[in-house]
Formats: C-alpha cells, structure tokens, sequence
C-alpha cells in the first residue's frame, strides 16, 4: 500500500514538472515588442472591377539584421529572427494596416518581410511578399502607403485528342503591389476513349496555348480567360 502510495505521489510530482516546463515554455514564446508609430498600409483591390478585397491575412517576420537581395535569410533560426502569424487582416474596404516592430525582446529590428496569405481561392497571394527595409523606407520618421491591385482566378478547360501534347504560356512574376498565379494549377485530368480532358486555374488575363499538329506545323492559340469563368478550347475537331 504505501509503495503504491509513493507510486502516485511520484507521478504527481513528475506530472507537475512537466505541467511546470510546458507553461515555462509557453512564457518563453511570448514576444515583447516595441513599436514605431509609423505603418505600412493600403487596400486591396481586385484588378478588374477594383471590388475590395476582405478577409486577406497577413504574416510577416522581422530581423535585427539586413542581407542583400532576396525575401529569406540564412541563419533563420538565430535570436534576432522572428515570424509573428495573423499581425493584420483587410476589412469590408479592403483596407489593411501593419505596424512595424522597432525592438522585439531588445533585438532593433532592421527589416520586415510582409506576406498575405493565401486564404482566398479566387485569388494567389503566393510569392507575394514585400520586403520593408528600415534604412531605405526610413520608417523611423514615415508612413507608406502600398495599394495592392490582386489578379482574380478563372479556369480553363482544354479538350484534346489522346496523342496532342500542349503547352500553356506562364504569366509573369508576382509581386506584393500585384499578385498573380504565375503558373497554370492541374485541378483534374480525364482520359476517354479518344480524348482527354483537362481543367486548370488560370489567372483571369491574357493566355497562349501552343500545339504542334499532325503535320508538325506549329499552331499558337491566344485567349482571354474571364474572372471566375471557365473558358473551354476543344481542339478535338482539328486533328
């Protein structure tokens, strides 16, 4: 009985040590950050019908040092790096606004990476990050406004005989101010008897597919593809 008895209080004891290290983790995590009264703001629009854009949230990670050239560092892990989730959100105007952290757990900052999520899936905020550098937007002393003009998604279905092999144009890079599917998103691939069909998520612009036909000529179809709209090319009649 007492063994049983030491058993218990043993657990209990280990029990609150753990308990006792997780909340000490816990306090670890928390950041103590100083802000500049100064901000990074604007609204998001969709390109075509400038409708503001809701919901849109934002991340961003700051450092207390600068590399040159890119949105990423080396040495991420190290003290002076920190990734804070969900610091903004876009209201019913599509207006967001982000305060920049000036000390966070005494590091000075010196840089901030801005990135909207990809919460909305008629749009891609994907490789759209903007990377505020201290020194150069002198945010000690300013405001900046950066308006964001988001390409809205549509769809393409392409129909072509079993042995047609195609291209799709790529669209461009993608950018914080606007932010583009840079690159056409497979959504599914069927195979019949004959042909096969083929759906993708497209931006809603200007587009190009390429085909060489039986006779190896090479032919160059151009078309627009509709806000949410799906465009369907049936090459199946010109075998």
């Amino acid at each position: 009985m007492k063994t049983q008895i030491q058993k218990g209080l043993f657990i209990a004891i280990v029990a609150m040590l753990v308990v006792g290290v997780f909340f000490v983790s816990c306090e670890d995590d928390k950041l103590d950050i100083e802000y500049y009264d100064t901000y990074i703001d604007g609204y998001i629009t969709d390109y075509h019908t400038d409708e503001p854009i809701t919901d849109v949230l934002f991340d961003i990670t700051c450092a207390d040092y600068n590399e040159v050239g890119g949105m990423g560092y080396s040495g991420g892990g190290s003290s002076g790096f920190y990734e804070i989730p969900d610091v903004a959100h876009t209201n019913s105007q599509g207006y967001y606004r982000i305060q920049l952290p000036k000390t966070i757990n005494g590091d000075v900052m010196k840089i901030t990476n801005i990135f909207p999520k990809n919460n909305n899936p008629n749009y891609c905020f994907d490789y759209a990050g903007k990377r505020i550098d201290y020194d150069w937007y002198d945010v000690k002393h300013q405001s900046y406004r950066i308006d964001v003009r988001a390409m809205p998604n549509g769809y393409l279905k392409v129909i072509v005989p079993l042995e047609l092999n195609y291209y799709l144009s790529s669209y461009g890079s993608s950018s914080f101010e606007f932010p583009i599917l840079r690159w056409k998103e497979l959504l599914y691939e069927r195979a019949f008897s004959t042909y096969k069909e083929t759906l993708y998520k497209v931006p809603a612009t200007n587009g190009a597919l390429a085909y060489d036909d039986d006779n190896g000529v090479y032919n160059r179809i151009e078309f627009i593809v509709l806000r949410k709209d799906t465009l369907v090319i049936d090459l199946t009649n010109n075998k």
